[in-house]
Formats: C-alpha cells, sequence, structure tokens
C-alpha cells in the first residue's frame, strides 16, 4: 500500500507503525506530511517515540511543536523522548507541563529519575502519585534495585496489595545483582508456591542466581522447571544454564547446553567462552572463537574480554595480539574494559610498552572512581588494567595505593599480572633500587615475565640490574627470545659489541627461535 492511497487515520497508523519498525524513520516522517487534513495525535506518536530513540532530540522536540493538540499519550512519549535523549531536566519540565498526568505520566517520569541516579526524587514522586498500579510499583522495586537499595526494594515488595510475575522476576534478579542470591533463589520458592507462572525472564534470572551462589542441585531442579515450561530453547535461558554449569564447573554439561541450543546467538556463544575461560580450558575457549566467528557471529566486549582472558592465562601473546587486531575491527579497541583486558595480556607476557599503547589511564582510573561511587567491587582484571594505567602515568603514589587495597581485599588473590604492572610502575617512577627487593618479597613465585618487564625497563644505566635479570629469566625459560633480543639491544645501545655478539650466539645455541604467527580471522597458528 502506498502512503498517498490511505484514506482513513487507522490505515496511517499501520502505515507509520510499518515504516518505524524497519527502522525507515526519514519516510515516516515524509508520510506525515501527507496525511490530509492533518494527522492525528496518535499518528505524530508514532513517529516521534521512534524518533526520540535515534537520540536526536532537537528533530524530537521539533515535531512534538507540530502537534495542534496533544493528548496525553503525546504528552507522555515526549517525556519518554527527553529521557531516550538522556535530557533528564528537560523531560521533568514537560512532565510538570502536562495538564492532567495520568499512571503512565507518573511512572515514566519516576522511572527516568530512578535510571539517572535520583532515586530519592522518584520515590518523592512515588508518595505524590493520586494513583499506583503494579507498573509503577515494579518501576519503583526496579530502580530501588539498580541502585543499591534492596531493603527499600524488599519493604516496598511486602507493602504490595497485589504482584504479577515481573514484580517476582525484578525481585529475584534484583536481589540477585544486590549480592544476595540466596535470598533471591528463597524468593523464588515463594513465587512457585504462590502458584504465578514464570517466563523466561525469570528462569534466567534464577539460573544466574544459582551461577552465584553456585548450588548445583537448585539449578538442576529449575532446569527441569524450564524444560516443563517449554523454556528450555530461549536463548536467555539457555545462556543462563551454560553460565550455571559453568559456575558449578561442569563444563561438560555446559557444552551439552550449548549443543542442544536451537537458536545460538551472540549470548549463547558468550556464555560457552566465558565458562572455559573461568575453568581454565583456555584452548577450547579460543577454538570457539574461531567457531564463532566462521559462523559469521559478530564477537562483543564480553566475548573479547574472556578470550583474552585466556590469552592472558597461558600467556599467548601471538594469540593476543590477533584478538587486538579483532577488537579493531569491531570497534571495541576503545572500549574500557577491552583495554584493560589488553593491558592484562600484554603485562602478562613482560610487553610493557605494547600494554601502555593500549593503555588510556587517566579514564581507567575515572572509571575506577565511578565504580567505587557505585558501590561495584572491582576483580582481579579490572585491577591490573588499573595498575597498568598508573604506569603509563607514572603516578606512584596511586599505584601504591591500589595495590595496598588489592591485598587487603579478601575477596581477590594478587596474582602474576599485578606484580608485573608493579614492576613496570617501580621502574618507570625510577626506583630501580626497589624493584629487585620488591621481586624477592612477592607472596607468589616470580616467573619469567616479572624479570622481563624490570629487564625492559632497564637502560644502559642500569646494565648491572639488567644482566641479573636476564640471567635469572635464562634460568626459567633458556628458550625466552624477548630477553635475548632485550639484552642485545641494550649492550648494543651502550657500545658493547663483544657483549652483542655473545648473546647473539648464545641465543642461536639455545635454539631460540621467533614465535610463530596467528591469525584473527580463523585464529589459527601459521607456521
Amino acid at each position: 500500500m502506498k502512503p498517498s492511497s490511505c484514506k482513513n487515520p487507522s490505515s496511517w497508523s499501520s502505515v507509520l507503525l510499518r515504516l518505524v519498525r524497519n527502522n525507515k524513520i526519514t519516510e515516516a516522517q515524509q508520510a506525515l506530511k501527507r496525511i490530509t487534513p492533518q494527522p492525528d495525535p496518535q499518528h505524530f506518536t508514532i513517529v516521534l517515540t521512534a524518533l526520540s530513540r535515534t537520540g536526536n532530540l532537537s528533530k524530537t522536540l521539533q515535531l512534538f511543536k507540530e502537534i495542534p493538540n496533544p493528548d496525553i499519550v503525546a504528552w507522555n512519549s515526549i517525556v519518554k523522548g527527553c529521557l531516550n535523549c538522556n535530557d533528564l531536566p528537560l523531560a521533568l519540565r514537560f512532565f510538570h507541563q502536562i495538564p492532567q498526568k495520568n499512571v503512565i505520566s507518573w511512572t515514566t517520569m519516576l522511572d527516568g529519575l530512578a535510571r539517572h541516579g535520583f532515586i530519592k526524587q522518584a520515590h518523592e514522586l512515588f508518595e505524590e502519585m493520586p494513583h499506583r498500579d503494579i507498573a509503577a510499583f515494579n518501576s519503583m522495586i526496579s530502580g530501588f534495585f539498580s541502585n543499591g537499595r534492596p531493603l527499600e526494594a524488599r519493604s516496598l515488595f511486602d507493602q504490595m496489595p497485589s504482584r504479577n510475575v515481573i514484580t517476582w522476576t525484578a525481585m529475584i534478579g534484583g536481589l540477585d545483582q544486590n549480592k544476595e542470591s540466596k535470598a533471591a533463589l528463597d524468593l523464588f520458592q515463594r513465587m512457585h508456591f504462590s502458584g504465578e507462572k514464570p517466563t523466561s525472564s525469570t528462569f534466567a534470572s534464577v539460573l544466574a542466581a544459582c551461577s552465584r551462589v553456585p548450588d548445583a542441585e537448585f539449578g538442576t531442579q529449575v532446569q527441569s522447571l524450564a524444560v516443563k515450561f517449554n523454556y528450555q530453547h530461549d536463548c536467555f535461558v539457555c545462556s543462563s544454564l551454560i553460565t550455571f554449569y559453568s559456575a558449578c564447573g561442569l563444563v561438560d554439561d555446559a557444552q551439552r547446553a550449548f549443543s542442544e541450543s536451537l537458536h545460538k546467538s551472540l549470548v549463547v556463544w558468550t556464555a560457552l567462552l566465558s565458562g572455559y575461560s573461568s575453568n581454565c580450558r583456555h584452548s577450547e575457549a579460543l577454538s570457539l572463537l574461531k567457531m564463532m566467528i566462521m559462523a559469521g557471529v559478530s564477537p562483543n566486549q564480553s566475548t573479547l574480554t574472556s578470550a583474552l582472558n585466556s590469552c592472558c592465562r597461558f600467556e599467548g601473546l601471538e594469540e593476543g595480539k590477533a584478538i587486538h587486531g579483532g577488537t579493531v575491527k569491531a570497534g571495541l579497541d576503545f572500549d574500557i574494559f577491552v583495554g584493560n583486558s589488553l593491558i592484562a595480556v600484554y603485562s602478562k607476557c613482560g610487553e610493557m610498552d605494547d600494554a601502555k599503547k593500549n593503555g588510556r589511564g587517566r579514564s581507567a582510573i575515572g572509571v575506577f572512581r565511578d565504580m567505587e561511587a557505585a558501590l561495584v567491587s572491582p576483580d582481579e582484571i579490572t585491577y591490573v588494567g588499573l595498575l597498568a594505567a598508573c604506569s603509563h602515568l607514572r603516578n606512584f603514589e596511586e599505584g601504591r595505593i591500589l595495590f595496598r587495597k588489592l591485598r587487603e581485599d579478601k575477596s581477590l588473590r594478587p596474582s602474576i599480572e599485578h606484580y608485573v604492572c608493579m614492576v613496570d610502575l617501580l621502574c618507570k617512577t625510577g626506583r630501580f633500587g626497589e624493584v629487585e627487593e620488591f621481586i624477592r618479597s612477592m607472596s607468589l613465585q616470580p616467573n619469567a615475565a616479572v624479570w622481563l618487564a624490570l629487564l625492559s625497563s632497564c637502560g644502559w644505566a642500569e646494565m648491572e640490574i639488567a644482566e641479573r635479570a636476564a640471567h635469572v629469566i635464562f634460568d626459567l625459560d633458556p628458550q625466552n627470545s624477548a630477553a635475548y633480543v632485550l639484552l642485545s639491544n641494550l649492550y648494543a645501545s651502550a657500545g658493547k659489541w663483544d657483549k652483542v655478539m655473545e648473546t647473539r650466539t648464545a641465543m642461536v645455541r639455545s635454539g631460540v627461535e621467533k614465535n610463530p604467527g596467528f591469525s584473527w580471522i580463523g585464529l589459527k597458528r601459521e607456521r
């Protein structure tokens, strides 16, 4: 049907809906102008809502001004549109201008306040509401959880006159996300006994909680219940099931769930890859990444971070470099979490210069401050990125404080990567006199990567330290090509050509070869 052939309002609504669903926003705007004698508020609202989702606030506002007599749906849409475009003050201004607000008006605004972190104002608005439906309660509960206030969410849940499956699911997911996973599982049992029918989102949330406890027996029962309700092939249920099995160390069961999945979406692939990585099955993780790419599924932030974590754990520098190339192709090279994982790989393998090239020091520390403010606990990989960032910025005091926080956190354990970063930080801030003692005082047995970080930072003025570091590396790893090259270059910079020849001869005698390449496309070694 051509737009010009439409005669009645319902026909125009169908045309506009079809256009916006196919992301043809410009065509929808043009069609809107063809409606005679003039579009209904409903027609404007269809296009206005779609336009706001593109983030173009100026065009959204202009379209709203063209509505001759906006009805309540149009008013609610412009408030929602401003929130979609992240303009909270303007959303509030429009909200207060609505002639006669309905429950959707109030719920939209309180949800926006909560999502922007203004939970106190959202609660005040909730208390002012003349009438509250279940959707308003659900929105407020989700707001409390997303702002780290589970006690208020529980209290509101208990006050509700009635509940629906969205309420129960929001509570289960919110408790789990606020580190109350056991309480989330108990609540699911209450929901089950109440007779409320769970949805696929409910099962995904419950399995996620089982992963964090972890509770293999309970999770298996949940899986059986998901099959009973015919949700076993839902991609989010499947990915949560894979994550659950992986968390319990049941990797073969996770792989079986992956194989039985009818729709292998990105989230399903990523769940298994992360499961392999977290269970130290790193070669399988990288093989799965290869299969995923060959299947035409593009990796995302989580996929690449897990793959890089596997590279980090078995010191796969060439593999890490190949994936680094893939992050550029995927447009994720500026992602802070991918960047931190790249730093971890290069640091673990002693390539601190590459780690620093990839590092974005100030932004990494800024994100950490935001995490602290949001009460989000950093993990070991986050600390690797932060310490490497401090090294890049030559900020010893910040690095020292972060390293102390890491060691004092009982839930975390310093790894070789953290010590590598600290060695590099000490060297880059000129504290060579402290480095060797720091290495010897490590709680872990220092490996070649630690000493390589020291060697790579030495100049000709630190020749004796460099020689000691190199000899330790040769004892630990006689075929470490990087150590030979670094030592040879250092001798060359000092004009000690006899030492250069001696080092190169030793390198040949040790049978040291150049590392083989590694291709991003297909992720296979090239010999």
